[in-house]
């Protein structure tokens, strides 16, 4: 997303929100008062764009108002559009990740400083849930064709718990119902060995056939089960308007491999897409790849999170953060990797 003011109309309220981020990682969050729009929730902090701003200049100035902070540093997060019975909103999320200044309630606002996985959705309003979800995700996303010895190939020590693991219904497997038993299984060894606090978060793969079993097997483990993922062929299938079920904490992900394909996810409203082929890769001899620029125009065009995948080394995550991806996906980079 380009920082350059966006175009209102009178049905939509374009809005700059700030995840500020303190030294130690937590979160500001603020509280809307009771005579307020939604009063009572918690919130991230910003205000409306005007006419002449772009979203960099809202962000600091309404930052400043609110909060008296001045803001140093910011990077976009995503770009959520929300329709409340009574109007509709434009949020342009960003995180502040440096800033001169103590917060503080300028309008008498209550303030509080979370660790990410104490943001509970339900303590905020609709639009803000998407930004909580987008909070979640982290720099890796591990794919795993799930076989029978999918449990091998899955990443151990530090990387299984930083990491969403995507299991991938293969097209040699594609029961359904071996699927659902062999993630079970899996989830049942993780839930009885894991020994962190934040046990490994894994993607289940669905469609719009198998959805409403899927959601069943993500309701049985909670704590395994991150959300749901499209392969771009399950994607095509989903008709513009209809939304797969799933809680406000459940991740939504998909495979794009096109501007196509990525304007299509956007109107799902998906939480992440991975895209793909960003260098060239030993499993798609003689493509290329689309390279950097290419994925960084996908990437700011998308309103939501973006991987880079194909020909990925663990090295390249910067580069992919600095080309606007939230971070790197694959398949061979990850295994007998801690």
């Amino acid at each position: 997303m380009t920082d350059t003011a966006t175009a209102q109309t009178s049905a939509t309220v374009h809005v700059a929100v700030g995840v500020i981020l303190g030294a130690d990682g937590k979160i500001l969050i603020t509280q809307r008062h009771a005579r307020q729009h939604l009063g009572g929730y918690w919130e991230f902090p910003g205000g409306k764009v005007e006419p002449d701003e772009s979203v960099g200049q809202a962000l600091t100035r309404e930052l400043h108002e609110e909060l008296d902070i001045r803001v140093v540093s910011h990077r976009s997060l995503c770009r959520i559009t929300h329709h409340y019975p009574d109007k509709s909103v434009l949020l342009d999320v960003h995180e502040v990740t440096a800033f001169d200044g103590e917060p503080r309630g300028m309008e008498n606002q209550p303030m509080r400083w979370l660790d990410r996985r104490e943001l509970r959705s339900d303590q905020f309003p609709a639009a803000n849930r998407a930004i909580i979800r987008a909070l979640h995700l982290p720099d890796h996303v591990v794919i795993c064709d799930f076989v029978t010895s999918a449990a091998e190939l899955l990443p151990t020590g530090p990387m299984a718990n930083a990491a969403l693991i995507r299991l991938r219904r293969t097209d040699s497997d594609p029961s359904p119902s071996n699927y659902y038993a062999m993630a079970s299984k899996l989830f049942q060894l993780y839930g009885h060995s894991a020994t962190d606090t934040q046990p490994a978060r894994f993607l289940l793969d669905t469609d719009l056939n198998s959805h409403a079993d899927t959601l069943q097997l993500a309701k049985k483990f909670p704590l395994q089960v991150a959300g749901f993922y499209l392969n771009s062929h399950a994607a095509r299938q989903i008709p513009v308007g209809h939304q797969l079920e799933r809680a406000d904490d459940l991740l939504l992900g998909t495979s794009c491999h096109s501007e196509m394909e990525l304007h299509h996810a956007a109107e799902l409203a998906v939480d992440f897409a991975i895209v793909s082929p960003v260098l060239p890769t030993p499993s798609h001899p003689g493509k290329p790849g689309m390279g950097w620029p290419t994925f960084r125009q996908l990437a700011s065009d998308f309103p939501a999170a973006v991987y880079a995948m194909g020909g990925m080394q663990l090295t390249d995550l910067e580069t992919a953060k600095q080309a606007g991806a939230r971070g790197i996906a694959g398949i061979s980079m990850y295994r007998k990797k801690g």
